[in-house]
């Protein structure tokens, strides 16, 4: 239970917990308070602390290794557990940086350490980890240009999870209507969307918080408030169409004319359910992934050309496309809707310069 702030400098933007305090900040301040020891029901006025250090409001805040981080739009605070005084956790020391937050829920914790959606006063909206006291850059110059072009990233909201051996940090732009992943396994990004049937494109994943409860990862939709289970065994999206899609690199040889005579997929194969799909018709048929390319670094597609996956148990189909013609510079892309599990292992390209 928790009881009202005593002392309190207005209304609570954050709560976390420390080393056995419950800590919380205050909307438009730089003023924090920490309750009893572990007692979130006793706040006292005693325990009101306001950040000297920095001048600007605080942002966002996070509990981490026993310390308490405090972020600014431009500069941050680390605090930590002296054993005495009022407030007991007071600034360390070497932990004040050069660095804000841009997001007030987006700060989270991910692979042992703190990770947040930076700003400062040269600029906003980069990713960050935090590698000891020090931030280290995650995001690309690709993300970041995205990012920025946001009419707003401010209120991006993020939780992390592990699934597989893989670690993900996951950012939910409200405004922007997109969800950004960072995979720290693999030190990639990519996105999550739930595909709009109507429009045709991507919306934002709905997915906004997460937790591990009972052996399952449980989220909360943003849209309906739903909870739903998450996991890379689940092959439609809330019973809807679950559709991937994986684009490549632009392929080319210094702008020269290329014949592309062969693209195969080295996908997982023959996984296709029982009992089996159907066409349009109601004859069964294998499960498909769909093929297209752009000779125009993405800005127009050829048609969709469909591969064949093989049904159930047919191991050895290979899911290939020949006569591709040519191009000066190509990027392919796959995508799938069928309800199965689709492992991208690599893609071949067979080709000659004219």
């Amino acid at each position: 239970n928790m009881a009202q702030l005593s002392g309190g400098a207005g209304s609570v933007m954050q709560i976390g917990f420390a080393d056995g305090y419950f800590f919380a900040w205050f909307a438009n301040t730089h003023t924090f308070q920490q309750s009893q020891l572990e007692d979130g029901t006793t706040w006292s006025g005693l325990d009101v602390s306001t950040a000297s250090i920095f001048p600007d409001n605080f942002v966002s805040m996070i509990c981490d290794h026993r310390e308490a981080w405090f972020m600014s739009s431009k500069k941050s605070a680390g605090y930590y557990n002296s054993g005495a005084g009022f407030p007991t956790y007071i600034p360390i020391q070497a932990a004040f940086g050069e660095f804000g937050a841009g997001a007030t829920s987006a700060t989270v914790q991910a692979d042992n350490t703190i990770c947040w959606v930076g700003a400062d006063e040269r600029g906003p909206l980069v990713a960050y980890r935090l590698n000891g006291y020090t931030p280290q850059r995650i995001s690309t110059f690709a993300v970041e240009q995205i990012w920025q072009k946001y009419s707003t990233g401010a209120d991006a909201r993020a939780y992390s999870y592990e699934e597989d051996g893989h670690v993900f940090w996951v950012i939910f732009f409200p405004t922007a209507n997109a969800t950004w992943v960072y995979d720290f396994s693999t030190q990639l990004w990519h996105q999550r969307g739930a595909w709009n049937t109507t429009s045709g494109t991507y919306d934002a994943d709905h997915s906004q918080s997460h937790m591990f409860f009972a052996g399952k990862h449980l989220v909360g939709d943003w849209a309906s408030g739903n909870i739903y289970e998450q996991s890379t065994s689940i092959f439609t999206d809330n019973g809807q169409i679950l559709r991937w899609m994986r684009r490549s690199p632009t392929t080319n040889d210094e702008n020269h004319f290329v014949y592309f005579s062969e693209f195969e997929a080295d996908l997982q194969v023959g996984v296709a359910p029982q009992p089996p799909l159907v066409d349009g018709n109601g004859n069964p048929r294998p499960a498909q992934v769909m093929l297209r390319w752009s000779n125009d670094s993405t800005r127009t597609w050829s048609s969709y050309y469909i591969l064949n996956c093989g049904s159930a148990g047919e191991f050895n189909v290979r899911a290939r496309k020949t006569q591709l013609g040519r191009a000066r510079k190509r990027a392919w892309e796959l995508s799938g809707t069928d309800p199965v599990q689709s492992v991208i292992v690599s893609a071949y390209v067979q080709a000659q310069q004219e």
